[in-house]
Formats: C-alpha cells, structure tokens, sequence
C-alpha cells in the first residue's frame, strides 16, 4: 500500500500536480512512519523544492537523507546532489568543493565518484589565477 501511494504521488509530481503529491507523501508518512520508504520520500521532497527553488529547504531533505540513512542507497545521491545545488544553483563553489570531496571519501564505490572528480577539478581550475 505504501508504495502504492509512493508511486502515485511520483506520477502526480510528473504531471506537475505538486501540491496533490505534497500532500500524499504526507499521508504516506502519517500513516506508516517508520517504513523504508522515508529516504526515498525525502529524496522527492528535495527534487520537488528544487524545483520551486526552495533550495535551502531541498538542501534540508539531503542532509537529513544523508545523516540518517548515508549508508543506504541514496547516501550517495544526496551528498552528490548537494554538491550540485552549491555549485549550480547558490554558487558557492567552497561547499561545493567541500561535499564533492565528501562524495570521493565517503562514497568510493559510487557512480557518481568520476563525475565528482571532473566537478571538483573543474572548480579548482576556476579558482586559480
């Protein structure tokens, strides 16, 4: 049932029916509050602030995904999209700099380890003289 509602309330965020999607993600979590479920809604509900430009509260959702559940799947996924908020959307290149560096220590394995490395790189280029 829970991911049911997951499912539907991704669908709805598609078709741009963000308030309605809102509100299901909420039920999902009144409902069922420790279910397995909670990183992935947190992860939605900072794609979804993210697009209203919400970014400190997108930022929120990452942080919380990764201090709480870093060694699950989507560890990796919120430390990577952190760093692109920084650098792409608040261009603050030091956090940036700081959570790419966090991806390549923490997350080895990830795929999002080479990518990090061409970003980092290229920020430490921009920076020089």
């Amino acid at each position: 049932m829970p991911l049911q509602r997951f499912a539907n309330a991704g669908l709805l965020l598609f078709q741009n029916k963000d308030a309605e999607a809102e509100a299901l993600l909420d039920s999902i979590n009144k409902a069922y509050p420790k279910h397995p479920l909670n990183d992935d809604i947190l992860m939605l509900r900072s794609d979804m602030a993210r697009k209203h430009h919400q970014y400190d509260k997108a930022l929120t959702y990452l942080k919380t995904i990764s201090e709480q559940y870093g060694q699950d799947v989507l560890g990796d996924d919120a430390v990577f999209k952190m760093a692109d908020i920084y650098q792409n959307d608040l261009h603050n290149n030091d956090l940036a700099k700081h959570f790419y560096e966090q991806l390549i220590i923490d997350y080895q394995g990830s795929t999002y380890v080479q990518i990090a490395r061409q970003r980092l790189t290229e920020l430490n280029n921009a920076s020089l003289p």
